[in-house]
C-alpha cells in the first residue's frame, strides 16, 4: 500500500511541476506579446487557459483522490495540502497572465506607446522569483518524504527490531 501511495505522490509532483512550468510559459508568454506588440502570441496565451485550469482540476482531483483513498497523515498529509494550495495560486497566476494578454490585444489596436519604465524587466523578475520559491516548496518537500521515509524505517526498528536502512527491497515497501 505505501509503495502505491508514494507513486502516487510522485505522480502528483510531477502535475504540479507541470502546472507550474505551464504558467511560467503562460506569464512570459502574456508579457513578451505585451512587449513586442504581438496578437499571435497574446492570443496563444488566451486560448491556453482552458488547458491550464484543466490542468489544475486534475491535480486537485489526484490529491482529493489520494486523501480518500489512502488517508495520508504527518508528512505526506502536508504535502498533499501544500500541492493544493500551490496549486490554487499557480491558477490565478495563470488567470493574471490571460489578463495581462488580453490588455496586449488592446494594446496592439492602439498606436504604439512609450512605455516609461520597463515592464519586460518587471516581469522577468516576478517569474524568478516564482520559478525560485516553487522550486523551493519543491526540494523542501522532497526533503520532508525522505524524513518521513527515515522515521518510519526507525519504527520498524522499533516494533521488529530489524534495521531495514539501505535494504531497497523493504524501503519500497514502507
Amino acid at each position: 500500500m505505501r509503495l502505491h501511495l508514494q507513486r502516487e505522490l510522485e505522480k502528483l509532483k510531477q502535475q504540479i511541476l507541470a502546472l507550474s512550468a505551464e504558467v511560467e510559459d503562460d506569464v512570459r508568454g502574456a508579457v513578451r506579446a505585451m512587449d513586442e506588440r504581438n496578437h499571435d502570441m497574446a492570443l496563444d496565451v488566451i486560448n491556453r487557459e482552458d488547458q491550464t485550469n484543466t490542468m489544475e482540476v486534475d491535480v486537485e482531483e489526484e490529491c482529493l483522490k489520494i486523501l480518500a483513498l489512502h488517508q495520508p497523515v504527518a508528512a505526506d498529509l502536508r504535502y498533499i495540502i501544500a500541492v493544493l494550495k500551490i496549486n490554487q495560486d499557480l491558477e490565478r497566476i495563470g488567470d493574471l497572465a490571460v489578463h495581462i494578454a488580453e490588455c496586449s490585444l488592446c494594446l496592439c489596436r492602439l498606436p504604439e506607446l512609450r512605455m516609461p519604465f520597463r515592464l519586460g524587466d518587471m516581469a522577468d523578475r516576478a517569474q524568478s522569483m516564482l520559478k525560485l520559491q516553487v522550486m523551493h516548496i519543491a526540494r523542501h518537500l522532497e526533503r520532508i518524504a525522505d524524513h518521513a521515509t527515515n522515521i518510519a524505517e526507525d519504527l520498524i526498528y522499533l516494533t521488529d527490531g530489524r534495521i531495514v536502512r539501505h535494504t531497497p527491497e523493504v524501503s519500497d515497501r514502507l
